[in-house]
Order: C-alpha cells, then structure tokens, then sequence
C-alpha cells in the first residue's frame, strides 16, 4: 500500500509544506483527509468532524425510532440503549477534539435531545 495524499497544514505564516516525494512520485496535498475514521483538515479544527458525528449519530438514532416509541419497551432501557449504540457513533474520536462553547452547547443539545425523545412516553403516560 502506497501513500498518495498528504494533508496540507498551515504553518502559522500562511506558508505552506513542500512538497514530499516517496520513490520519486508526488504525493497529491488535499485540504482534508479521512484518517481512522476521522477527518482531518489542514486548519487543524474539528468543527466538520463534530458534526459529521453528530450527524451519524442522530441517523442511527432515527434508525431505532420503533425502538424509542415502543411503550412495551422500559425507558431505563431505552436510555442504555442510547448510551450503548448512539453515543459511541457521535462520540468516535472525541479525544482529539478541541471544543469551543458553541460546539459544547450543540453536544448539550444532542443529549437533551435523545433524552427527551424517552422521557415524552413517560411524561405523556403521567397526565
């Protein structure tokens, strides 16, 4: 298996890398690149790989909607569900974010979100 792309990266000045060539062939420079199943861009932010989670992880939520609306189903179960097959999706490679406020209050969101989605049968069954 042979490289053929390098992230770009920004030194700090504007100037970018040179240019690398492995067994005299140029390695392409791309602005992002798919790395373990994270994406990593030349700016170094995690912005577009916080949502992508997120994304991926409301689809595998919408995915398990007969799931959230079963009333034969315990809520306390529904949570651990929740916990075990969303948040894992959304929360892949969270080690190497560096979250801003706006990105913290999104990720609140999420988790409201998902809770709320259980609690509404329960809250729905008090009245």
């Amino acid at each position: 298996m042979q490289p053929t792309h390098k992230c770009r990266q920004d030194q700090g000045n504007g100037e970018r890398q040179h240019s690398v060539l492995i067994q005299n062939e140029l390695l392409e420079q791309v602005d992002t690149f798919p790395y373990l199943g994270s994406l990593i861009t030349e700016d170094g932010e995690c912005t577009t790989e916080f949502r992508t989670r997120l994304n991926r992880g409301q689809a595998i939520g919408a995915l398990l909607q007969k799931i959230w609306k079963s009333h034969s189903i315990p809520i306390s179960t529904k949570i651990r569900l929740m916990k075990v097959l969303v948040w894992p999706v959304a929360m892949y490679g969270c080690e190497s974010w560096t979250l801003r406020k706006n990105e913290e209050t999104r990720l609140d969101a999420f988790e409201m979100k998902g809770l709320r989605k259980h609690m509404s049968g329960f809250l729905t069954k008090l009245e």
